[in-house]
């Protein structure tokens, strides 16, 4: 689901009008940021009308994460006045997890590519990109949003943050816009050394919006071309 939005309209009485709680964690912050959360959670809403489901009272949780309601699973993105919110429904006896990741980003700057590139990929990572794209900065971008979502679809499986260079490019796919992503360390029990993940992008105008769904019980993930 994605939406747009205009932090310069924001107020704290538009909880209100969408019906969405305002958190305690919000007070003190700023008001765009405090927009951006709207948005999500507006968002989300209209992504579970989409699934048949009702409204929910989406939390924050540990790391800003949201607190998804039983029976969906979810992510959220947002970045200047863009907002898209991921969900698949979960079934609740299923043994599988179902963790959606999605990432939205501009486009670094050319200038900014070698600034950049050794927080975000090792050199190998970067000759890959360099020999697939045109523009070695918007590779860059889309292994920076990849990876962003990667996070994002395993973070509720790992529970505490790890490295972009924790997470290897192994293969770059242009024409179906697959990015095939491989661990460097073990996460997790199950989330070893060498597990690999697809994860996919679309350019939209000077940006790129990426997503995985990954599955947690075989590490399998379902993606298609938007």
């Amino acid at each position: 689901m994605h939406c747009s939005f205009d932090a310069a309209n924001y107020s704290d009485a538009l909880f209100k009008h969408y019906d969405i709680n305002f958190p305690p964690q919000l007070t003190s912050i700023v008001s765009h940021r405090k927009a951006e959360y709207l948005a999500g959670r507006i968002a989300a809403n209209h992504a579970m009308a989409a699934l048949g489901m009702p409204p929910a009272n989406i939390s924050i949780g540990r790391h800003r994460s949201p607190v998804w309601p039983s029976g969906v699973a979810g992510a959220i993105t947002h970045h200047r006045g863009q907002v898209y919110c991921m969900l698949a429904k979960q079934l609740v006896d299923s043994p599988s997890r179902l963790r959606p990741g999605i990432d939205y980003e501009s486009f670094i700057p050319a200038q900014d590519l070698e600034l950049l590139a050794t927080s975000i990929v090792n050199p190998a990572e970067l000759a890959l990109i360099t020999t697939h794209f045109q523009h070695p900065e918007q590779g860059l971008s889309v292994v920076f949003s990849a990876k962003e979502s990667l996070f994002k679809a395993l973070y509720p499986e790992v529970g505490r943050y790890f490295d972009f260079l924790d997470v290897n490019v192994s293969n770059i796919n242009i024409s179906r816009r697959e990015l095939e992503l491989s661990l460097l360390c073990n996460l997790t029990r199950h989330l070893q050394r060498g597990c690999s993940f697809k994860v996919y992008w679309q350019t939209i105008d000077n940006s790129v919006l990426t997503w995985i769904l990954h599955c947690a019980n075989n590490h399998d993930q379902i993606g298609q071309q938007a």
